[in-house]
């Protein structure tokens, strides 16, 4: 093997070694920047129009306006001899934000949709809705109140289109009402109160609310049962 000529060598030692610093500098980029650009596992992908990213039911109930809250607006009030509440206390949960709900134990605000007739000036007031000052019952939440990490799997499941409650992700100590609150991408959960004392601009419950689907409900006679068709005719 014939050697190479000494000055040849030395120039190309002295390249290397001055293309070293920029070698280095690109494989650090590099090794900071590839693992940032690859998919990472629960991120979903950007959909295409042919290959569109897959919805929950949710998202497309929301489609339809009669599955909005905003399209029941509270000074519409139907005819009060064909309708009646559903029930006296309704309203829409809203989850507080992080900082909030940080102090002050499980709690929720909620926007009064129905009240009894002797507590109508709080309609379409936003309130405060927390439990009883009850120990058996504050036990029972205490029991039940913890941290949310949402893991892998939570996170497919969302990618997949399944209803996953990610606002509560990464919250701590959070209560039967706020898990509720939060169980949707948005604040559209309405339900029916019982047991309600009413407190400074807030509400105290001595029982869970229950959702429900509508604040009014129709009244109906059934004047005379339907006969059978004639098959023969």
């Amino acid at each position: 093997m014939l050697p190479f000529p000494r000055r040849l060598t030395a120039s190309l030692a002295r390249r290397l070694s001055a293309l070293l610093p920029a070698l280095l500098a690109a494989l650090l980029v590099a090794a900071v920047l590839l693992p940032a650009l690859a998919p990472r596992p629960g991120h979903a992908a950007a959909g295409t129009p042919s290959d569109p990213l897959p919805q929950s039911s949710d998202e497309l109930a929301r489609r339809s306006p009669w599955n909005r809250p905003e399209s029941y607006p509270l000074e519409q009030r139907p005819d009060p001899g064909l309708y009646r509440p559903s029930a006296e206390w309704i309203g829409r949960l809203i989850l507080p934000s992080a900082e909030e709900a940080a102090a002050d134990g499980d709690w929720v605000w909620i926007e009064l949709e129905q009240a009894p007739s002797d507590r109508q000036e709080l309609l379409g007031e936003r309130l405060r809705l927390r439990w009883a000052d009850q120990p058996e019952l504050q036990r029972l939440v205490r029991l039940v109140t913890t941290d949310i990490v949402l893991g892998e799997p939570a996170r497919r499941a969302a990618a997949a289109g399944d209803v996953v409650p990610t606002r509560l992700d990464g919250r701590r100590q959070v209560g039967p009402l706020q898990s509720l609150a939060g169980a949707r991408a948005l604040d559209d959960v309405t339900v029916r109160l019982d047991g309600v004392s009413v407190g400074d601009g807030e509400l105290r419950i001595a029982r869970p609310p229950v959702q429900t689907s509508g604040r009014w409900t129709a009244l109906v006679t059934v004047l005379d049962t339907a006969s059978a068709p004639d098959p023969a005719a």
